[in-house]
């Protein structure tokens, strides 16, 4: 599937400029790091210097590299490794923001660690910091690089913490409200949305939860789950080396034929 046809419409005269595509990615603990580099595959290199994070500028992509909020400076996740491969295979540099911290959840929350619902603003909110780095890296894109900005897709890996503190309808709200206000932003209703499915082997995580992921991908056309068929951790919530690279190269499958 060609990119073009995920191209918004930003005006209706003929818009000649160079694009750069700039993939949104969210989530908890599994998308912000928790995967020793010492176990990197021999084909990524981190820092990634093919691939862009949006700090103020764009930095070459770390695991570590705020806006990340927690992760270990020894660690890294899924998304290091999927991006790395996407530049490679299209042969050319790849551009991204990410907001993403431990513990976190989609549903609102009192836990210090914040969350990502569209409705919060206090302190510990993430949607409004994802938003504003979403702004400022189109503002980047639009004024200074002289380019057209386009989110080709939005990667999620968050809910196991919306398990253990709510309820499947909330859950299930407030995973819509997020991604129809991402589309609103990215001006394309057809966004593709890429999330990693829970899996019963995560502590805390229920079958109710699952199915409310699982009823949203009928609802909403553009969501691409990945499965949690195969996938181990190495302690009671984080993917382990082995389904790191899995939903990697699961992710990666989905969004190369994008660009």
């Amino acid at each position: 599937m060609s990119l073009v046809q995920y191209i918004p419409n930003f005006s209706d005269s003929v818009d000649n400029r160079d694009v750069r595509y700039v993939s949104v990615i969210m989530g908890q603990s599994n998308i912000d790091g928790r995967t020793d580099v010492s176990s990197l595959p021999v084909d990524i290199v981190n820092p990634a210097t093919n691939v862009k994070i949006f700090d103020g500028g764009w930095q070459n992509f770390n695991s570590t590299l705020p806006p990340a909020r927690d992760a270990p400076a020894t660690k890294y996740a899924h998304d290091l490794l999927m991006l790395t491969r996407l530049a490679e295979n299209i042969g050319q540099d790849v551009y991204c923001v990410k907001e993403s911290r431990g513990g976190t959840s989609l549903q609102q929350s009192d836990n210090v660690k914040g969350d990502f619902n569209i409705n919060s603003t206090g302190s510990n909110d993430l949607y409004l910091p994802l938003v504003r780095l979403i702004n400022s890296s189109k503002n980047y894109v639009e004024n200074v690089e002289g380019r057209r900005f386009v989110i080709p897709f939005l990667l999620m890996d968050i809910g196991e913490t919306d398990s253990t503190i709510g309820d499947k309808t909330t859950f299930k709200l407030s995973a819509t409200q997020f991604i129809n206000a991402i589309k609103v932003i990215a001006e394309n209703v057809d966004l593709p949305v890429i999330w990693r499915e829970l899996g019963l082997y995560q502590t805390g995580v229920n079958q109710d939860f699952i199915d409310a992921q699982n009823e949203l991908q009928e609802e909403i056309t553009s969501l691409t789950l990945i499965p949690n068929t195969g996938l181990t951790l190495f302690d009671a919530y984080h993917l382990d080396d082995a389904s790191v690279n899995s939903v990697s190269n699961q992710v990666l499958a989905i969004v190369e034929p994008l660009y």
